[in-house]
């Protein structure tokens, strides 16, 4: 393997890494340092991209220099700032599990602890396995399909070429010749492709696939960890292994589109604030909010979800802190602290570079609004196409199915095992997809080309969210495992 393409892990992964650390430093949260560990290679491209944008508005000139130093110094100022804080007091009052004593299993074990650790083994090899599969039919068909779909192509590589072959023009990006290129599409993925590219000095094919890659798996590890923490190792593993057999995910995740990259920042936006709010929890929030930010900066879809994240976090923390304002206005500040950076930058996109034009809209007036929200018989072929997508078992083996068996039984399931907040991920699905249905609705374009062309796409950033509300509703509490060790 060539060594550039190491260091080209190994440096985002070390950046990710402290900066995970450094966001959960005093965080309650269990496993944290496997959380760090196993999400540290995308927030590092992530934090990366974010300052390869910055350091090309303001130096374009120095821009290929300075985003290959980038990772290294950003590094550099993590380390720093966590070794000023001194964190001993932090381990003292937050002990930490470690991944060997989930593993231990204290005092004899009955017949049916025996049954169910010989279960959860199986249940693990079989994850491993079917891993092994999704990453060996991915690899081959990103073999073959080695420029990306068309999107990726003419899209997203389109803009890392600008970042990358001529810093110093890299604005006529956003000039009328480049309109065909969708141009007001964010920077977040054609980012991390062009530090990439500057890395290596040149435009290697590898490096869009390592990053499509890297985001996928990743998005199946969110799905692991979070049922993992909330529900049980055997739950965990078995939505694992539906999430590795969904063809919807091989696919796209073989196109190199933005869609799975999204998908981690709004699911992993939504999952960890699930986390702060059950471990009441502000370092969590505060990075919660920064996923939610990030989402906004990889597609224009997270705009929208910024908005959605806020109608159902702002009343949560209103309740939850109605009876101390100091609480209410930590938490308020956190949010806004993980939000800020990548929130600011993309409004700077938006408005400064792209004149605040969205291609999908931008061209609709109040009337025109009103009259397609009013358009039944466009309104039903919208309805008629969630429909057949979500029916769809060729792609999605009856996930949304289960979501609605799931919805049905939820609140008998409250009785039973009660999982604070779960309603969120039920309330964030209908209201992404009702989002979805309204761009659908006041969208110029032909219905039936845009719907054949993105529905399925979309429905994909909320897969997740479903699989998880399922698993929450259905699976195994850890009352039903083996008893862990007075270690963890």
């Amino acid at each position: 393997m060539n060594p550039k393409l190491i260091v080209l892990f190994i440096a985002p992964t070390l950046l990710g890494w402290l900066f995970l650390k450094q966001c959960l430093s005093q965080s309650n949260l269990p496993l944290k340092k496997l959380f760090s560990l196993v999400f540290a290679p995308v927030m590092g491209l992530a934090v990366i991209s974010l300052a390869v944008f910055i350091i090309t508005a303001a130096v374009p000139e120095q821009a290929r220099l300075l985003a290959v130093l980038t990772p290294w110094v950003l590094s550099i100022v993590f380390l720093s700032l966590l070794v000023s804080k001194h964190q001993q007091t932090d381990l003292k009052t937050n002990p930490q599990k470690s991944l060997f004593s989930l593993l231990v299993v204290s005092g004899p074990l009955t017949l049916g602890q025996i049954t169910r650790i010989a279960v959860n083994g199986l249940l693990v090899i079989a994850l491993i396995l079917t891993f092994v599969n999704f990453t060996h039919h991915l690899m081959s068909y990103m073999t073959w399909n080695a420029f990306g779909g068309w999107d990726a192509r003419y899209f997203w590589h389109l803009k890392a070429r600008m970042y990358v072959r001529d810093p110093e023009q890299w604005r006529l990006l956003f000039s009328e010749y480049f309109r065909w290129g969708n141009n007001d599409y964010p920077l977040m993925v054609p980012g991390i492709i062009a530090w990439g590219w500057h890395f290596l000095g040149r435009e290697a094919l590898i490096w869009p696939a390592i990053v499509s890659y890297l985001f996928t798996y990743s998005l199946g590890a969110l799905i692991i960890w979070h049922l993992s923490l909330w529900r049980s190792w055997s739950s965990a593993a078995v939505a694992g292994i539906f999430f590795f057999t969904l063809p919807v995910y091989l696919f796209w995740g073989g196109t190199m589109y933005c869609d799975i990259p999204y998908a981690f920042f709004s699911n992993g936006s939504l999952l960890l604030l699930l986390s702060a709010l059950r471990l009441n929890d502000r370092r969590l929030l505060t990075l919660s909010a920064f996923f939610a930010g990030c989402s906004a900066f990889t597609k224009n879809e997270g705009l929208l979800f910024i908005i959605w994240y806020l109608i159902i976090t702002v009343p949560v923390l209103l309740h939850e802190h109605r009876h101390s304002r100091a609480d209410l206005l930590r938490s308020f500040t956190a949010v806004i602290q993980g939000l800020f950076i990548p929130a600011c930058l993309c409004l700077y996109f938006k408005i400064a570079l792209t004149g605040g034009q969205n291609n999908l809209v931008s061209k609709r007036n109040p009337a025109d609004i009103l009259q397609a929200l009013t358009d039944w018989p466009r309104n039903r072929v919208i309805l008629e196409g969630f429909r057949v997508y979500m029916a769809d078992a060729g792609n999605w083996n009856g996930l949304w199915l289960l979501l609605g068996a799931a919805a049905l039984y939820w609140p008998l399931s409250k009785k039973q095992a009660p999982l604070p907040y779960s309603w969120i991920l039920l309330l964030a699905v209908l209201l992404i997809n009702l989002g979805y249905a309204l761009i659908f609705t006041i969208t110029p374009h032909n219905i039936y080309k845009h719907i054949t062309t993105a529905l399925l796409r979309l429905l994909l950033q909320t897969g997740v969210l479903a699989l998880v509300f399922i698993v929450e509703t259905f699976g195994f509490s850890k009352k039903s495992e083996p008893t862990l060790s007075a270690h963890s």
